[in-house]
């Protein structure tokens, strides 16, 4: 069909995201079962001309949308298509060894050890959470009146974020600059405390012989401590 015809009657989406040179082009029109048209697309010619029968089984193996009405099929074909299942067949195998289940058991056994480490994860923020609120309940008790607090917890900074969390809830008034071993800084000041957390964290560490490296508000604080 000529160029100009083609993209007359079927517009510029033939192209798919890409030109076919040449004055006349192969349009390929793909319809229902009723007969009506469902797409056209300007082709560059049949690449495996008399050669269908050699292709074998093929293998789609991703697809993904490039933009609206475009999208990619990505698919491996004959000996290729053979490769990429014996290669599947091979990691199914070496799973199965890492699991120590059979192979008709693998699914069940995956979804086995999910749920256990589900679990585990559980019962870790459970005990995280508890360790927490038993740490804030200590600083809690060492503040006494006082309404500003730093001290160094060799715990990991989602902790240290828990402790200060909870400490601010209880002391509304309250401002706690807690940090640890790596110099991990966690600042928070509560609802009702006179101290913006930034700027408490910086004078604290500065009395540290230390710099704040990080950002935050007037509610919290995270970065690290470095030394001068």
């Amino acid at each position: 069909m000529e160029r100009g015809v083609a993209e007359s009657k079927f517009g510029f989406s033939i192209y798919q995201g890409h030109g076919v040179p040449g004055g006349h082009l192969r349009i390929v029109e793909l319809m229902d079962l009723n007969g009506a048209l469902i797409d056209a697309e300007a082709c560059g010619g049949l690449h495996l001309m008399n050669r269908e029968s050699s292709i074998g089984i093929i293998k789609i193996i991703n697809t993904s949308k490039i933009h609206d009405g475009i999208n990619r099929i990505e698919f491996v074909a004959g000996p290729a298509a053979l490769d990429y299942a014996n290669g599947i067949s091979s990691k199914i195998s070496k799973l199965s060894n890492i699991m120590n289940s059979d192979v008709d058991k693998l699914e069940e056994s995956a979804l086995l050890q999910k749920f256990k480490i589900n679990k585990l994860e559980s019962d870790i923020k459970t005990m995280t959470n508890n360790l927490s609120i038993s740490i804030a309940d200590e600083i809690i008790s060492e503040m006494d009146n006082l309404n500003t607090y730093q001290k160094r917890l060799d715990y990991p900074r989602e902790i240290l974020r828990a402790v200060c969390t909870h400490v601010v809830d209880k002391k509304k008034k309250s401002a706690i600059l807690l940090y640890n071993k790596d110099n991990e800084v966690v600042c928070i000041s509560g609802t009702e405390s006179q101290h913006a957390a930034i700027d408490f964290a910086k004078a604290k560490l500065l009395e540290m012989k230390m710099d704040f490296v990080g950002g935050g508000s007037g509610r919290i604080a995270e970065g690290k401590a470095k030394g001068r």
